[in-house]
């Protein structure tokens, strides 16, 4: 049973040419393509240079970013579905917990 499945992962930043008007030029391909599949049990580690798209994959795989392209799904809370009700075992000291209060 898959965790987490990413499945063609696009993102996209566009780029503007200012000299005289602000018109948009070709979109950074930050994360272009991207399929994994994630089961209980596995562990993940996402290795690359520097500026590769490694937190950019990684945000958009959590929802923190808005996906051009592809599709991500898991069976595990995101940062946008945990809730402090949810995240409480913690006493509200862990990093999720925080950006939630911190977010309101």
């Amino acid at each position: 049973m898959s965790l987490l499945t990413v499945t063609d992962l696009k993102k996209y930043f566009p780029t503007y040419n200012q000299k005289i008007f602000r018109t948009e030029g070709a979109p950074v391909k930050a994360v272009d393509g991207l399929s994994l599949s994630l089961n209980a049990g596995e562990t993940l580690g996402l290795v690359g240079e520097s500026g590769c798209g490694k937190s950019t994959a990684g945000r958009t795989i959590l929802k923190l970013l808005e996906p051009t392209g592809g599709k991500s799904s898991s069976r595990v809370a995101t940062s946008r579905t945990r809730t402090a009700r949810s995240c409480g075992s913690c006493g509200a000291r862990c990093r999720w917990c925080s950006r939630i209060r911190t977010a309101r």
